[in-house]
């Protein structure tokens, strides 16, 4: 009845959740430029040697090699400095952010940054530090790969923290950061994103705000509205989002001309201005698709690609867009180019199950949404969309324990419980389907399907005003829809002996094709006239 894509996925570059999380490597770049600008301004001039007398002379070439792009050169100079002068927070705070540039070493930037605090707790960006990596550990690949078979192991790892604590510990440091330092963008950006990883975007909206008030260096300026057009998204203000990447664009060619003066840690994960302007052209186009004007949406991800052709996300969006304007063969094209890259597994298959959907493949649908499952057993979405693919062929059992494993994951997800309705609907257990469609509609009024299953349910339970109610909502929403046609007579039949209705029952008799639908009509008409 509701099956669709996750809107958690498909943003994926940006955001920290249905999305539509940041892309890892991205959200990274950013957050260690941003922890390192104040130190890479500290970088003094040193030899290019690997032996010197004091620590300070390490420190020195430690932070000239970070510049220069050499971050093993960086560590080994740290190592040696903080073997003559263990106890330096600041020596200790920089070289967490030598750790922050992979997320193997995560734990390793966290024990630094703590250490900092214990030496020092006035140090600010030893707090910034610490929340980078608590926040990025929710967006790294690496968290599903390697982390459950070896640093999983280590005592104290944060990576066993479950997720939601992760990210309030990173709230609680950035916060601590900036009573420390108010007039601190990178403290305000980090908890920004650690917000949106908890669904609070309006207090993202808040710190990416205090981010442009700044008056920060381009590039984070950038990306500051770049990540606040989805937080904007988030909540709805498609407008203020669709601004904000629209800005983010203007800037791009500023940006463009200075880039090469700009960290050089920035270019070493590849995001280059093009790789941003892609992003800022995906949320735009995850604006217009909410608006429902999905032509624009496949224009700006078309966009998006043409900047950036290894943008798996966009490959992903653009595929749901197809399938929204019925080209479902052009979604699968797009849905096989994400899967084939490796990337973002889970929100591929699931793009590919609805596009295999539409051609009307249903067993390959429900194999690609049992792999987007497989590739991410937390998917609520594949679950809720697996559901309905089961309630298609009569697997009613199978569909309500998938419904029900996605309301488990995400209690706000209104599509599970509306494809939970339909298999009830289909069972007979029409007081399940009015208890399932009403909480539907409580998260999500706009659902037609929860309207047109709780109506039937109402028809049959014999409350025929609020079947005849809810059959006027999904006509208003789609008007012709010939079952809607149909509990509106049904129901105007019973509630006025037969008077009217008998016009709606006719209707559906002369035009559906349903033998099943005309028959349900035909004995309302027998009904009436007995």
């Amino acid at each position: 009845m509701d099956c669709r894509a996750s809107s958690h996925l498909v943003d994926s570059r940006v955001r920290g959740n249905d999305g539509q999380t940041p892309s890892t490597h991205f959200l990274r770049a950013l957050l260690v430029v941003l922890v390192s600008v104040a130190v890479l301004a500290a970088v003094g001039c040193a030899q290019d040697r690997e032996t010197f007398d004091t620590a300070e002379e390490y420190v020195a070439e430690g932070l000239s090699a970070y510049q220069r792009g050499e971050p093993d050169r960086a560590l080994r100079m740290y190592d040696r400095a903080l073997e003559l002068d263990p106890d330096n927070p600041q020596t200790l705070t920089d070289r967490s952010v030598i750790h922050l540039q992979k997320p193997e070493t995560y734990d390793d930037a966290i024990m630094d940054a703590s250490r900092a605090i214990e030496l020092d707790p006035n140090l600010a960006r030893a707090y910034v530090n610490r929340a980078t990596a608590l926040v990025d550990m929710g967006h790294s690949e690496y968290a599903r790969v390697a982390v459950m078979s070896r640093i999983t192991s280590r005592p104290g790892t944060a990576w066993t923290l479950p997720p939601e604590q992760r990210v309030e510990n990173a709230i609680a440091d950035a916060t601590k950061a900036i009573e420390l330092d108010p007039n601190m963008p990178e403290a305000y950006f980090v908890r920004a994103h650690a917000q949106m990883d908890v669904g609070r975007s309006e207090q993202a909206v808040e710190d990416f705000s205090m981010v442009l008030d700044s008056e920060p260096q381009l590039y984070v300026k950038v990306m500051a509205y770049v990540h606040r057009s989805q937080a904007h998204r988030n909540i709805g203000n498609l407008a203020w989002a669709i601004d904000d990447a629209t800005r983010a664009m203007e800037l791009a060619p500023q940006l463009s001309d200075s880039f090469e003066d700009e960290p050089r840690l920035v270019t070493w994960h590849g995001f280059d201005t093009d790789a941003i302007e892609a992003t800022a052209y995906t949320n735009r186009g995850l604006a217009y698709d909410q608006q429902g004007r999905h032509d624009i949406s496949l224009e700006e991800y078309t966009q998006a690609l043409d900047r950036d052709s290894d943008y798996i996300e966009a490959y992903v969006n653009r595929s749901n867009a197809y399938r929204s304007v019925g080209l479902f063969e052009k979604a699968l094209e797009d849905a096989d180019r994400a899967i084939e890259a490796g990337q973002h597994l889970a929100v591929a298959y699931n793009a590919r199950a609805l596009a295999n959907l539409g051609l009307g493949d249903e067993v390959q649908a429900i194999e690609d949404a049992t792999n987007a499952i497989r590739q991410d057993g937390g998917y609520a979405m594949a679950y809720s969309n697996r559901a309905y693919l089961y309630t298609g062929q009569g697997r009613y059992d199978l569909a309500i324990a998938d419904a029900t494993r996605a309301i488990d994951l995400d209690p706000d997800l209104a599509e599970a419980y509306s494809n939970r309705a339909e298999a009830h609907l289909k069972r007979g257990d029409y007081s399940s389907v009015i208890a399932d469609s009403t909480a539907a509609l409580s998260l999500d009024p706009t659902l037609t399907g929860a309207y047109m299953g709780r109506s039937l349910a109402y028809l049959n339970e014999g409350e025929y005003s609020k079947a005849r109610q809810d059959a006027d909502r999904v006509l208003q929403q789609t008007p012709g829809q010939l079952y809607a046609v149909y509990v509106r007579g049904a129901a105007l039949m019973e509630l006025t002996d037969g008077k009217e209705g008998r016009e709606d029952l006719e209707q559906v008799i002369r035009i559906s094709r349903s033998s099943t639908l005309v028959n349900l009509a035909k004995r309302a008409l027998s009904r009436a006239g007995q």
